[in-house]
């Protein structure tokens, strides 16, 4: 999850401050999030999702299932 919320948010070209006042989920808990540190409660990756303009399954995915998708799309 760490590196898609990190692709997602840069795609959206938010700072983490930004996404965090649009989803209502505390700035040091996305950049735990986006480290691995963390895992999110159903309702902050529900929230994260919605500002991202994406699935909370999509979040969930490894990265480089993201990346590959993103390839084969190409």
């Amino acid at each position: 999850m760490a590196n898609v919320l990190r692709m997602k948010r840069i795609e959206m070209n938010l700072t983490q401050s930004r996404l965090s006042i649009k989803s209502g989920v505390e700035q040091f808990r996305i950049s735990l999030l986006e480290r691995g540190l963390a895992i999110p409660t159903p309702e902050q990756l529900e929230r994260l999702s919605k500002v991202l303009g994406t699935s909370p399954e999509e979040l969930l995915k490894p990265a480089e299932a993201v990346a590959l998708e993103v390839t084969e799309q190409k």
